[in-house]
């Protein structure tokens, strides 16, 4: 799996420019005065390609007289891998047709209170390893549920995760014949959909972002 640093990479978008201020933004403050109001979210690296796992870190800081009831996340694809370019592709608008979702556990809810480790520093969270999803570039937002464990108090609290970036290349071994749900079953396949509508009107359908190599 590579690690390699991807900074410059997110700011070549004007989309992802925007995204990634707000993360950082949101990852600033959490490590400010509101600290104790947020989840701290983390990947183990920011560029994978569908044959890595990839481990995804949330943790924050919770009072003894509180629990973690519930932790939701939302993955949504913004952009596509192109692999006649070899480039990464930011789309305009929402684009899900026949969109897969088939990597994060999208939610857990535990009335008693979800088992969390001990990240030290008065931090607690949980760990998740999971499969890279298709090719293209994700963002995953979490949002977790703290309440009282007295039951007689319902003052539950709401707290935001940072958002986090993936980009997903095709591994080696990728097969993109899945086929789109409002197709014929000879029809494209999702990825090749998505590559011939960057092909025939690039403008309109989003944002070539620069190579990696």
């Amino acid at each position: 799996m590579r690690t390699n640093s991807v900074d410059t990479f997110l700011l070549a978008g004007k989309e992802l420019f925007f995204v990634s201020l707000f993360a950082t933004i949101a990852t600033i403050t959490g490590n400010c005065s509101a600290e104790d109001r947020t989840v701290k979210v983390t990947l183990s690296t920011a560029l994978a390609s569908t044959a890595d796992k990839v481990e995804i870190t949330e943790s924050t800081k919770i009072l003894a007289d509180h629990k973690v009831t519930s932790i939701a996340r939302v993955e949504k694809r913004i952009g596509i891998y192109h692999r006649g370019l070899k480039r990464f592709v930011l789309w305009n608008g929402n684009l899900t047709r026949g969109e897969r979702q088939r990597s994060l556990p999208k939610s857990r809810l535990a009335p008693h209170g979800i088992p969390l480790k001990d990240f030290g520093d008065g931090r607690v969270g949980v760990q998740y390893e999971f499969n890279a999803p298709d090719p293209g570039v994700f963002i995953v937002n979490t949002t977790w549920t703290l309440s009282p464990r007295a039951m007689s108090d319902q003052n539950h609290v709401e707290r935001k995760g940072n958002p986090v970036l993936l980009f997903v290349e095709p591994g080696p071994d990728y097969d993109d014949q899945d086929k789109t749900n409002d197709g014929p079953d000879d029809g494209p396949s999702l990825q090749e959909f998505l590559e011939k509508k960057f092909d025939k009107n690039p403008d309109e359908f989003g944002v070539l972002l620069p190579s990696l190599n």
